[in-house]
Parts: C-alpha cells; sequence; structure tokens
C-alpha cells in the first residue's frame, strides 16, 4: 500500500511538471572547499543513567559545496565526509559519508518545486547517537486565481531514542500530503487536504503503525472587523502489532470553531470551543475544550498566538475523568534589539490520542519550547545561548507518567580571518521521567576551527545558501520545528 501511494503521488506530480515548458537557462556556479577539524569530550559517550564513560573524539572533515544558481532554478550540493578517531573506543574509529542536495525551481510562473536528499553518515548503534537520512519533495501550483494546490512527501529512515522504551531504534518514517485552497472574497479561504503516514521499526514493535487523514479548514469574515474559522478532521490509525490491548486502532474525530474580532490590522481576539473524540477498541474518549485569546500577526514570516482554556476528559473505562487548565501556544517570534542582539522563540502545545513516536501510550498532552539569543560581541566576534524544554504528560492509567527533555547549550564564535572561523561549544542535555525508563544528564564540549574561503558570490547569500556554507552538515537538524 506504501508503494503504491507513493507512486500515485509522483505519478500525479509528474504528470503536472511535464506539460510545463523548460527553457535552459543560463546558471552561475561556483565551489567552495570546506576544511573543519575539532575536538568533542562528553561525560557520558553511551547516555546512560548509571556507569558512565567519557569519551574524547577527534574529527576533521574534508568537503565541498558546489552551487548552481539561475534565474528560475538553485541547485546545491554538499558533501562533507568526516574521519573520527574515539581514543577510548580505537575499534570505533570510522569514516563517516555525510552529503545534502537541494534543488529548487520555478518553471512555471505560478508553480514552485524543491527537492532536498540528506544522508547522514554515522558509526555503529551501539553509540547512541541520532542520525537520519531524509528525502522530500515539495510542490505548489496556482491552478487558477483563486485555487493553489500543493503536494508534498517526506520519508526518512532514522535511528534515535524510543520514547516509550528509552532505547535507541531505527525506524522508517513517512508523510504524504495533497491539499487544496480555495479563495473568495477579500480574505476567505477553504482548505481540503488528505494526509497518509506511517513508521515502521527495524524489529516487531507496538508503536508502528499507518495514518490516514482527511480534513477541511474554513475561514470566513463576516464583516471588516469579526468572522471565524473551522477545521473538521477524521483520522484512522491502525497498528502493525497488537498487543492486546489497542483493539483495532484509532478513530478519531476532531473539530472547532473559532469566533475571532480584530482590534487592528495585527491583532485579533477570539472564542473558541474544540471538541475531540476517539476510539480505541471497546474505550471511548470526549474531549470538551472551549477557550479565549488573541492572535498577532506580527509579520509575514512570525506571529502569536496564546489562547488559555480548560479541558475537560470523559472516558467510557476506569481512566479518571478529569479537568484542568491548558494553555494553546502558537509562537514563532524573532525579536531585534539591535543590529548585534536578537532573540528567537518558537512554542507551541498540542493534546492527541498517541505521540507520533509513542502511538501506543495514548492520549497526552505536550508542550515545547525553544529559545536561541544572538550577541555580536565585536566585529568578528559572536556568542550563543540555547535553550529547549519538552514536557510531555500521558493520562491513561495504564500509562499514567510525565517526561521532561532539557537541552541547554551556549557558545563562541571567533572569525579572526574572512576563510577562519573558531568556535567553542558547551551543551548539557538531560532526560528525566517518573517511569522506569532510563534517565541520563550528558555534558559536552567542542572545540573547532572551519577552513572556509570567502563566498566568490557578490552580495547577500540566499538563506538556504549561506546555511549550507556557515554550518557543518551534522547541524542540519539542530533545529526541531514545531508544530
Amino acid at each position: 500500500m506504501v508503494l503504491g501511494w507513493t507512486a500515485v503521488f509522483f505519478l500525479f506530480l509528474a504528470n503536472l511538471i511535464w506539460p510545463l515548458p523548460v527553457k535552459a537557462e543560463k546558471m552561475d556556479m561556483h565551489i567552495t572547499p570546506i576544511i573543519m577539524v575539532s575536538q568533542t569530550y562528553t561525560d557520558n559517550f553511551y547516555k546512560t543513567e548509571k556507569n558512565t564513560q567519557d569519551e574524547w573524539i577527534s574529527s576533521c572533515q574534508l568537503g565541498a559545496v558546489l552551487g548552481c544558481k539561475g534565474k528560475k532554478t538553485n541547485f546545491f550540493l554538499e558533501y562533507l565526509p568526516e574521519y573520527k578517531d574515539y581514543h577510548n573506543n580505537n575499534a570505533k574509529d570510522s569514516l563517516e559519508q555525510n552529503a545534502r542536495a537541494l534543488f529548487q525551481t520555478t518553471p512555471s510562473k505560478h508553480t514552485s518545486i524543491q527537492a532536498l536528499l540528506a544522508y547522514d553518515g554515522h558509526g555503529t548503534k551501539e553509540e547512541r547517537q541520532n542520525w537520519q537520512h531524509l528525502a522530500s519533495l515539495a510542490m505548489e501550483t496556482q491552478l487558477s486565481k483563486t485555487i493553489v494546490l500543493s503536494l508534498e512527501e517526506n520519508y526518512s529512515r532514522q535511528f534515535q531514542r524510543q520514547k516509550r522504551t528509552g532505547l535507541y531504534r531505527e525506524n522508517d518514517t513517512n508523510h504524504s500530503q495533497i491539499s487544496l485552497l480555495k479563495k473568495y472574497g477579500e480574505k476567505n479561504t477553504m482548505a481540503l487536504y488528505g494526509e497518509y503516514s506511517f513508521i515502521d521499526y527495524e524489529y516487531t514493535d507496538q508503536d508502528s503503525h499507518n495514518q490516514y487523514k482527511a480534513g477541511i479548514r474554513l475561514t470566513h469574515w463576516r464583516s471588516r472587523l469579526d468572522g471565524f474559522n473551522g477545521h473538521f478532521s477524521f483520522t484512522q490509525k491502525n497498528f502493525d502489532n497488537d498487543p492486546g490491548n489497542l483493539g483495532d486502532g484509532d478513530s478519531i474525530a476532531a473539530g472547532h470553531i473559532k469566533y475571532f474580532r480584530s482590534l487592528n490590522p495585527q491583532m485579533d481576539v477570539f472564542a473558541k470551543y474544540r471538541h475531540y473524540y476517539s476510539e480505541r477498541g471497546d474505550t471511548r474518549h470526549n474531549v470538551f475544550h472551549p477557550s479565549v485569546g488573541f492572535d498577532w500577526a506580527v509579520s509575514e514570516t512570525s506571529g502569536i498566538s496564546i489562547g488559555i482554556g480548560v479541558l475537560f476528559n470523559q472516558w467510557s473505562n476506569e481512566n479518571e475523568e478529569e479537568m484542568y487548565t491548558f494553555l494553546e501556544l502558537d509562537i514563532y517570534k524573532e525579536f531585534s534589539f539591535g543590529p548585534r542582539n536578537s532573540l528567537f522563540v518558537t512554542a507551541a502545545s498540542r493534546y492527541d490520542s498517541g505521540d507520533e513516536q509513542a502511538a501506543s501510550m495514548g492520549y497526552n498532552t505536550l508542550y515545547e519550547g525553544v529559545l536561541q539569543w544572538n550577541y555580536q560581541l565585536t566585529r568578528r566576534l559572536s556568542s550563543q545561548f540555547s535553550a529547549q524544554y519538552t514536557y510531555q504528560k500521558f493520562y491513561e492509567n495504564r500509562v499514567n507518567r510525565v517526561d521532561q527533555e532539557l537541552s541547554l547549550g551556549a557558545g563562541l564564535k571567533w572569525r579572526p580571518l574572512e576563510w577562519l572561523q573558531m568556535g567553542i561549544d558547551l551543551r548539557h542535555e538531560r532526560i528525566f521521567t517518573d517511569s522506569n525508563v532510563q534517565e541520563y544528564n550528558s555534558n559536552t564540549i567542542s572545540a573547532f576551527a572551519r577552513f572556509l574561503p570567502k563566498n566568490p558570490y557578490k552580495g547577500t547569500a540566499s538563506p538556504g545558501e549561506r546555511r549550507l556554507l556557515d554550518s557543518p552538515f551534522n547541524q542540519m537538524n539542530q533545529h526541531k520545528q514545531l508544530r
């Protein structure tokens, strides 16, 4: 079924793209060599709760970035092989291959396409180091003046810590989506969408599942000052391995209606009601959720939405019915305090019948937040501080646990020459839970020197190119996108 869905997606995409006229265009090309050496120390190499082992790791990267830029098409290819030398575990010394390719094109006035391939070199699975191979394809095309079609396909193979067990497991994940947006009136919109996703673990696991989802979103302004929006979706989640308490999987119906009133062009206040209903086996679960709050559209790329409400849970089994306050967060904002000082904040919250990485654990609420502060000390010396925190609570009696993750980082970067960058980074990571899953603390310090010729292009590099040129490959997934 997975191959069939993916094949249909790509055939449909090819059918849309094929008729588009493609003309050869002149492209500027440059090759930028990169050399990077680093030394890292960690006090808990295997990320265990007890019997921790420290490790010194020396690494060297020698590679290049190929960039091709045209009027309608951009292409970037990064290849950064890395040799690692482990001082206390010589058997783990390895040469790791890291590569990334990014393709962007606008074949017509109303169509844009982006494709990404990434291969993350890695050592043995016993090292408990996260890695991810990634392939993604996205297209957006305007079918008419008021209709926009979007297609997206994301596939990854990754090795990471499993939430339910605390063990490091390899899995394949996929997410395919098609959506159709209709605009009517000055600001009114209606969108239909369908999704298919799965997560498949290397060995038989009760969190392996596939999921189908369909939904509709509607925004309608009654006047220049007020209006409403709504969202309804239905989800069917099927588990590959039923341990006996999951039934046939999850059937979920959820929706909300929100009335908003505009205070000014950037800010609205709202009153909202959301209802959530799920079935798992013989268990029925209702969530009643009224709330009030505000939406602040700071700019086209940043905004703040905060709401406060009450969640009332009603179960058909022995799970406790309870009522508690829930804070709705959807924040993505960069604060600028001058040419040298900036602060980036993102935060989100949600509740669902099962976390994507812990589908079998049932109903949970989650809060996530990321903070990153950058300060330019001098023209060539800069400092950074980052913090990331996750709080997740599982409510069903058979699970009934709270997980928390904390990550803190600080660093200095010095650029004494245009082609030389040096730096030092400190990082603290902690995972703690009230269950019997293993907790751990980890502290890491690393120093690096990067030799990078000056960008031969005149003017300012694009954000995508800047990330490729200024960051090593293993920092590609440093920032977790919050939903």
